[in-house]
């Protein structure tokens, strides 16, 4: 979920919802932080070698 901008977001919710989302990205740790877990090794080295393929 992105920032949303504030006159935008007027469209999509009230003040009060868009003051929740504020907050919520504001505390929220942005860095080394992901959803999707690290590649397994394979598809990890797998990864590496088609992109020396493709130079």
């Amino acid at each position: 979920m992105g920032p949303i901008p504030r006159n935008m977001g007027t469209e999509i919710a009230d003040q009060e919802r868009l003051a929740v989302l504020a907050w919520i990205m504001q505390n929220s740790p942005t860095m080394g932080t992901t959803m999707f877990p690290a590649l397994p090794r394979p598809l990890n080295t797998l990864r590496i070698e088609f992109q020396a393929a493709d130079n």
